[in-house]
């Protein structure tokens, strides 16, 4: 599996461990869950805000798509 393959699970596997009652998704924590190792650039185009919940909801994330670029040198 390349590491593009497995972003999808690593996301949801983040969530999943990190995530819970009150936690905020934020753009800037799916960017750094984004950012593997073997990624060089991830340009995030949905959601365009940060999703606050509140204490007691927990966000979900629903159909993750991505889109693979290419390779830079």
């Amino acid at each position: 599996m390349t590491v593009f393959e497995s972003l999808e699970a690593l996301l949801r596997q983040s969530l999943a461990d990190e995530g819970g009652l009150g936690f905020n998704l934020t753009r800037s924590w799916l960017v750094s869950k984004l950012q593997a190792p073997g990624v060089q650039k991830v340009s995030l185009t949905a959601p365009v805000t940060d999703t606050t919940v509140d204490d007691g909801a927990a966000v979900k994330l629903g159909t993750v798509t991505l889109t693979f670029k290419g390779r830079d040198r």
